[in-house]
């Protein structure tokens, strides 16, 4: 089992707020969606739904998956975002998919993110690169990397119905489950204890600091409040992959 060779990642910053998924927000729906957003989606989305009573339609069906999200804790997987980039940015993509009811988008961009994850790992425990597909690298993962706890085993298991079954109607609740299984898979094939989270203070516009995230703690949702270590502003925090 991997979990006991955990990664301490301590050095794992970010570019910019957005990047980081570090965004303050409040408790209001059109807050929570603002930190949320990704660019070309913007435009797509407000002229989709330009209309007020359509645009707090779609805002309350987004918060829906957001609360949905974060009831269930889905861990973000900074391990294997500190392997490769492409993973990180895949795995945040799937993630605003699936908030903005593209679930088509979203399984696209899981499998994306955990291909990334699977080839790297394959990169470090064989020394050299693979063509593999998905199917063969998660069959490579189970046998080689041993994952043989149940969560995962299931998790697994639904990822490669998954991959086999593309042709398969796409609907919310399969993108959230294969967005919370590949979150599983990625953390276990590379563990982490702790991660360095960048702090951005709204007031200076700046990021002005790191906090220590646990693993635990370490889910999409996870909410607090810091103070700036330059201003003194006390401001919210709520991680986002």
């Amino acid at each position: 089992m991997l979990r006991s060779h955990h990664l301490t990642v301590n050095n794992l910053m970010f570019q910019n707020p957005i990047e980081s998924g570090l965004i303050a927000m409040s408790g209001s729906s059109e807050d929570a969606l603002a930190g949320a957003f990704f660019g070309g989606l913007v435009g797509l989305l407000i002229g989709a739904f330009g209309r007020k009573p359509e645009w707090e339609n779609f805002a309350k069906q987004c918060e829906v998956r957001i609360n949905h999200a974060n009831f269930f804790k889905i861990r973000i997987p900074f391990g294997a975002y500190h392997a490769k980039q492409i993973t990180r940015s895949s795995f945040a993509e799937a993630y605003a998919a699936y908030i903005f009811g593209l679930p088509n988008s979203s399984v696209a961009m899981s499998v994306k993110a955990l291909e990334g994850c699977l080839k790297s790992k394959y990169k470090q425990v064989e020394g050299k690169d693979t063509q593999n597909k998905l199917i063969e690298l998660i069959e490579w993962a189970e046998s080689k990397l041993q994952l043989q706890r149940s969560n995962v085993a299931q998790a697994i298991r639904m990822l490669r119905n998954e991959v086999v079954h593309e042709d398969k109607i796409v609907e919310d609740s399969r993108a959230f489950e294969t967005l919370k299984h590949t979150s599983e898979v990625m953390c276990e094939v590379f563990p982490y204890t702790l991660v360095n989270y960048p702090t951005f203070c709204p007031q200076c516009n700046r990021v002005t600091g790191s906090y220590p995230l646990a693993f635990d703690n370490a889910y999409i949702g996870y909410s607090l409040n810091l103070q700036c270590n330059v201003c003194r502003t006390v401001f919210p925090v709520r991680t986002n992959p």
